[in-house]
């Protein structure tokens, strides 16, 4: 009981704490009324409606809300989203679940299940998901199969980062931000009119840690960031009818320091080499600090021309991601293998290139008064190339150290995509209140590569070859559905998706033998998995009471997945191996609620909650032969919760004070599909606060604000049985290392901005 009463206690204050808000769809409070909500605007039906008239489950996340809140980049973004799983092993692989929609599979060729756009261009990786949000208008979240409406097919869910477009508005601001952890961020921003019909905006930031954990073997201090993003627009409005914007980023990240947390306490191996255990997220002792040399950039270029009956659109991208992460320790323990030059366990190079070329054409009709149409062909041509080496050497006396082994075994992956789609999508109102739509996409996709194994091992290569591979996939897929207004404010809607993701090649499992006599080596490279398959089913309601003081969002999914791909490390037999492949049959349904309420002119509060109950149900088809049946599955939480509140209230003197916060918590999920009780993670309690003062000129913001106000530590990565083996002694055959990665600590700081008018 007195626990409860703790748990208790600790809600209430936490809640008081957030009885503060920006709506669950985040937009700034102010409004010309009083005490209504203000309308949210949302194009993830390819034009500007309000998000109360789309029959389609969105979350909104507006650009002022993720300023005045402290969301940095994406992993902040991340919690907050309703029913998202996701981990971060490292900052090059950010692994995403939504519905129960995921991959671990972060291998060249490999397509995520939840795709990333930035202004309607796909982001084509997991691996650049990791950077920091500049100058958004909003982000837009849409769950379940997008196909129908956007270039790129999904199967879990999209997210969607619109920017603000330059336009007669002058904006111009620079901020200065110091906190906790030496940490110093610089920005600023302009935006304008360059010359009649012309427009061009310029924004930048940049940010340095100090870092948060220590290592103990070799002084230094890891987890340090060192990022510099920018973008810049130019907007070019001859006359009413044609809008061309040119874009371009660039980011570089040459953040250092990467720590690995040892979970297993202190081995008698451990003892016998004088490696201490270490007992506290604060501190590490690893043979290697690590670091990343990350670089990204793209340009776009983006033509709207309006026909008179609807409105042409040319999206054409091109974008270069770069990722060079060095002396990665594995194993998080300072021990040195049996060659004292090298790291008992460590990835010394892993290089990733990422070369996207992607053009989409689309005509979005308006037919009459009562049809809107979107039409489409998208085309991509993306190069994706991997370079890794690896140090797999034991420690001295432990199983590993005795097996036959090639210092720094190295292996490379190639892999080329094509995708062709045509799209449509229609919305027919048959009278002022029943809407019916539907969509159809026809995909075809196409990869080819090559796998070199440079020198014989035992991790992935089980000789030196060099292996080309090739396979297309094409498919089908449908959206229909039916909505319903009841009155102004209450609507009501159902819906059938199809989704498609195509098979691949993993050169994960190149060097490994499986038990059930499948090929390895060189020819295990040429076998793809097959392409996955999403039907997802979706009733919802959209609503607002009391006069437009709270609205109320509830949707109701069930999701069914076949052939659902899957990457797993499993140690099998004494021996390793990866088992890729895909899972027969795998389902979810729940229920997701999104809430923002008007309390009063200075006060608002939003929550929502998803409910999910997901799991596995059928055996791999392809090699490896695991069996998942009744697991829970991967990146899928099911219970998550968000809630939180702003004040905003105009003093006497003429300034403004804004005090704001959120809280959010999701329960336990797990990074993979075997369920191993410690590969799980639940995020428990993170509650960030801000409180702003603004100026009677509003031209001074002066913020102080603190994220992960209770310093809680997520696990975000996980490694077990593969250092199960590795690191087992001789005499401690059922000794376990789990190795993990956690969140940053508790950051606090505060951020001076002057705004130029």
């Amino acid at each position: 009981m007195a626990a409860y009463n703790r748990t208790c206690l600790k809600y209430f204050i936490i809640i008081l704490a957030c009885a503060l808000v920006v709506p669950v769809n985040h937009v700034s409070a102010q409004s010309e009324e009083d005490s209504v909500i203000e309308e949210i605007m949302v194009t993830a039906r390819k034009k500007e409606e309000s998000l109360q008239d789309v029959p389609i489950a969105v979350s909104v996340y507006a650009g002022a809300y993720l300023e005045q809140s402290r969301i940095d980049d994406v992993s902040d973004l991340l919690a907050q989203i309703p029913g998202v799983g996701y981990g971060q092993p490292m900052k090059s692989f950010t692994p995403l679940g939504i519905r129960g929609g995921s991959s671990q599979d972060d291998y060249p060729g490999a397509d995520p299940n939840v795709a990333i756009f930035i202004d309607e261009v796909y982001l084509g990786t997991t691996t650049a998901l990791e950077f920091d949000l500049l100058d958004l208008e909003r982000v837009e979240v849409l769950r379940g199969p997008q196909g129908t409406l956007f270039g790129r097919n999904t199967n879990g869910g999209i997210i969607h980062f619109i920017t603000r477009n330059p336009d007669e508005e002058l904006r111009a601001r620079a901020s200065l931000t110091v906190g906790n952890h030496e940490r110093l961020e610089v920005s600023g921003l302009v935006s304008g009119q360059i010359a009649e019909g012309v427009f061009g905006s310029l924004v930048a930031k940049a940010r340095d840690t100090g870092g948060y954990s220590k290592n103990l073997a070799t002084g230094s201090m890891l987890g340090k960031e060192d990022i510099t993003s920018m973008r810049g627009k130019l907007r070019f409005m001859p006359n009413e009818e044609l809008d061309i914007i040119i874009s371009g980023d660039y980011m570089i990240d040459n953040s250092f320091g990467i720590p690995q947390d040892f979970l297993g306490g202190q081995s008698q191996l451990m003892r016998d080499l004088g490696i201490p255990a270490v007992n506290s997220l604060d501190e590490v002792s690893q043979d290697l600090d690590g670091h990343y040399d990350r670089d990204s950039w793209g340009i776009a270029a983006s033509i709207s021309y309006d026909l008179g009956v609807g409105v042409f659109h040319s999206i054409t991208s091109y974008r270069d991601y770069k990722n060079e992460m060095y002396d990665y320790d594995f194993d998080g323990v300072n021990g040195k293998s049996s060659n004292p030059l090298h790291s008992a366990e460590a990835f010394p190079y892993q290089n990733t290139e990422v070369e996207t070329f992607s053009q989409e054409i689309r005509v979005d009709w308006e037919i009459g008064d009562r049809i809107d149409l979107v039409t489409g062909f998208y085309y991509l041509d993306q190069k994706n190339r991997r370079d890794e080496v690896l140090n797999p050497n034991g420690l001295p006396n432990s199983e590993a150290s005795a097996w036959t082994v090639v210092t720094e075994e190295g292996a490379d992956q190639l892999v080329n995509s094509n995708s062709y789609a045509v799209f449509f999508d229609t919305t027919i109102d048959v009278t002022e209140q029943v809407a019916v739509f539907g969509g159809y996409r026809w995909t075809r996709d196409e990869k080819d590569g090559t796998f070199f194994c440079h020198t014989e091992g035992g991790f992935w290569c089980s000789n030196v070859f060099e292996s080309d591979f090739s396979d297309s996939w094409e498919e089908p897929t449908w959206r229909v559905g039916a909505n319903f207004h009841l009155n102004d404010d209450i609507m009501v809607y159902g819906s059938y998706t199809e989704g498609f993701k195509s098979g691949g090649f993993t050169g994960a499992g190149a060097g490994n033998f499986d038990g059930e006599g499948n090929p390895t080596g060189e020819e295990s490279v040429k076998i793809p998995y097959e392409p996955e398959f999403t039907e997802s089913w979706e009733a919802g309601l959209r609503s607002q009471w009391l006069n437009n003081r709270v609205t109320a969002n509830i949707t109701y999914f069930n999701v069914e997945y076949k052939d659902l791909q899957y990457l797993l490390l499993n140690a099998t037999g004494g021996g390793f191996q990866f088992n890729a492949g895909n899972i027969g049959y795998a389902k979810n349904d729940g229920v997701e609620t999104e809430f923002t309420f008007r309390i009063t002119e200075d006060i608002n509060l939003w929550a929502n909650y998803t409910y999910q109950s997901g799991d596995y149900g059928g055996g791999a088809s392809n090699y490896g032969g695991d069996s998942f049946d009744g697991n829970r599955l991967k990146l899928t939480p099911k219970h998550s919760f968000a809630m939180g509140g702003s004040f905003e209230h105009q003093l006497p003197n003429g300034s403004t004070l804004r005090l704001s916060g959120d809280w959010s918590e999701k329960s336990k999920f797990f990074f993979a599909e075997d369920n191993t009780p410690d590969d799980s993670e639940k995020l428990a309690g993170l509650v960030n606060l801000q409180g702003t003062w603004t100026s009677p000129s509003e031209r001074l913001e002066v913020t102080l604000w603190a994220k992960n106000l209770l310093d809680k530590r997520d696990k975000t990565g996980y490694w077990d049985d593969f250092f199960q083996w590795w690191l087992r002694y001789e005499t401690e055959v059922d000794y376990i290392a789990d190795v993990g990665d956690f969140s940053p600590p508790r950051y606090f700081g505060a951020t001076v901005t002057w705004h130029f008018k």
